[in-house]
């Protein structure tokens, strides 16, 4: 009898620590349910879930093309950009002796003003800006007074043209483009109206820009701008 009870104790005891264990890990759900619904298996990464099918939308109706504004367009191929327009290549004032100064397209420096030929013999054109002899706005010309290293520039003696000198401008196509004198103006470089001296409408002109004024011995740079402005003959 105490041998039964015994095994029956340690069998009770088994039972019951199996009970405690179970207990400890959470056990089994008691309802399918609540567990909620089976998660989809995740794709390896060597295997990757293939992407759902793609649906195609449904066709609109055509659009009404005419309701759109017409836009101009033109090509970018190398072959098809337009190259001949006629451009400055040399300059003749008689009055001061400048004959057949070549002259360079040129456009802006890094901090908005004009670049200008580093070559005080050379004069440079205003590319963004209308050409000489087009039918409007201000074709800019401009170049160095002089340079501590080169020496005179070819605008040294801009200063001496008077009213009613004749301007000869060059141009690519062989022709030339005469202008005369009809104003001289000396400006300080901080009030220099590019606005006007730049514009790109109006009536036609040439304008001729070099340093003047003062020397500042300190900056080293004359402290106005010598303007001449000159209408075309024809």
């Amino acid at each position: 009898m105490l041998a039964g009870a015994i095994t029956a104790a340690i069998l009770a005891a088994v039972i019951a620590a199996a009970v405690t264990l179970l207990a400890a890990r959470g056990g089994p759900p008691s309802n399918a349910a609540a567990v909620g619904p089976t998660p989809s298996p995740v794709a390896s990464p060597a295997m990757p879930s293939p992407r759902p099918e793609r649906t195609e939308p449904a066709p609109s109706a055509e659009p009404d093309r005419d309701a759109a504004p017409k836009v101009a367009t033109r090509s970018a191929r190398l072959e098809d950009v337009v190259t001949d327009q006629v451009t400055p290549t040399s300059l003749d004032i008689d009055a001061i002796d400048i004959a057949d100064a070549p002259v360079d397209a040129v456009g802006v420096e890094p901090d908005g003003s004009m670049e200008i030929p580093a070559d005080v013999s050379r004069i440079g054109w205003y590319e963004f800006g209308p050409a000489p002899g087009d039918e409007g706005g201000s074709a800019v010309l401009t170049a160095h007074i002089d340079s501590r290293t080169q020496g005179r520039g070819v605008f040294y003696h801009l200063d001496a043209v008077a009213s009613g000198d004749t301007v000869d401008v060059g141009m690519s196509d062989g022709s030339t483009r005469t202008f005369v004198v009809d104003e001289i103006r000396q400006i300080p470089k901080v009030d220099l109206p590019t606005g006007d001296i730049f514009r790109r409408d109006g009536e036609a002109r040439l304008a001729l820009i070099t340093c003047g004024g003062a020397f500042d011995p300190s900056s080293r740079h004359y402290l106005d701008n010598l303007v001449v402005l000159a209408t075309p003959t024809g």
